[in-house]
């Protein structure tokens, strides 16, 4: 009879599968390496150099290079 509770219990902490959402592919953002986001026309009017020392990772979403680069001259009081 011990045995029979104990099954039940781990049965219901799971739940059904219906329940459970996968998770969206469209929410993910793709990341690229710092490389290839150097090519990209937004950033093309900054030297290579400049924009490999802002973004000190290997790779970044094409958002998250544009935020920190923008963030980067809104504290310098200037920029694009």
């Amino acid at each position: 009879m011990e045995k029979n509770k104990t099954e039940e219990t781990k049965t219901e902490a799971t739940p059904p599968k219906s329940t459970v959402k996968p998770k969206s592919s469209a929410s993910k953002e793709v990341v690229f390496p710092v490389e290839k986001l150097l090519q990209l026309e937004e950033f093309k009017s900054y030297h290579t150099s400049f924009i490999r020392a802002l973004l000190p990772k290997a790779s970044y979403t094409k958002k998250e290079a544009c935020i920190i680069v923008r963030n980067y001259f809104i504290k310098k009081g200037g920029g694009k």
